[in-house]
């Protein structure tokens, strides 16, 4: 049996991400982070450091989505020293991670009215922020080699829009929790039997560890799915 202070249940990238900033904030803490990471979308999603190719011509005009934007543009700011301190707390197990930036945006053959309005909404919401968006040539895309009938039509680059591997992220987070002395990993989810005083004890863990992609990605509106 143990007492930790903090308990985190999910060890996607949202749940690692949390409990690796709150040990290293508050070194005094001890901090248990508990569950088993699944194939869901912190392997997948979470590669798209996306900021500008999330914008849809439909949420631009919203209250809602406008306060989206704004925070999405605020987080990639903040999003390369908050990588930097992961890895360092990784050290040499840190993996490389693919880290770059430069996204295309591309219409192609079965594109349609929504799309083409998106890419507008793109441009636009770029010049209110501040943030590069250059038309682009399909041909001069690194890797894209379509098939005859699906042909990008417009091509947008987004020469800041960042990306990672997702699954290398991940095993960084990992690193770095395992190096953090005040933080710890339950592998299968923890039972919780009592709580009290903002603590959680009497504990019950398996499988606990405890210590003291190429140069573009591009992004195809009318599928909906990124490539690396």
């Amino acid at each position: 049996m143990t007492d930790d202070d903090v308990m985190i249940v999910g060890a996607g990238v949202l749940g690692s991400s949390i409990a690796c900033a709150l040990a290293r904030a508050e070194p005094e803490l001890r901090i248990v982070l508990s569950g088993r990471r699944g194939p869901g979308a912190s392997q997948a999603a979470g590669a798209m450091l996306g900021v500008l190719g999330e914008v849809t011509a439909a949420g631009a005009g919203t209250r809602h989505g406008e306060l989206r934007l704004g925070m999405a543009v605020e987080a990639a700011a903040r999003w390369p020293s908050w990588r930097e301190a992961v890895r360092e707390s990784a050290g040499a197990a840190a993996p490389d991670d693919g880290f770059g930036a430069g996204t295309y945006i591309l219409l192609n053959a079965v594109s349609g009215p929504a799309d083409e309005a998106a890419l507008e909404a793109i441009g636009a919401a770029g010049s209110r922020y501040g943030l590069p968006v250059e038309e682009a040539t399909a041909s001069d895309i690194p890797s894209y080699r379509p098939l005859d009938n699906d042909r990008a039509l417009r091509a947008l680059l987004l020469p800041q829009e960042r990306f990672l591997d997702a699954r290398q992220w991940l095993r960084t987070l990992e690193a770095a929790l395992r190096a953090l002395p005040n933080a710890s990993q339950a592998r299968q989810a923890a039972t919780v039997r009592r709580s009290f005083g903002g603590r959680a004890s009497s504990t019950r863990r398996r499988e606990m560890y405890r210590r003291g992609a190429g140069s573009h990605s591009w992004h195809n509106l009318s599928a909906a799915t990124e490539n690396p």
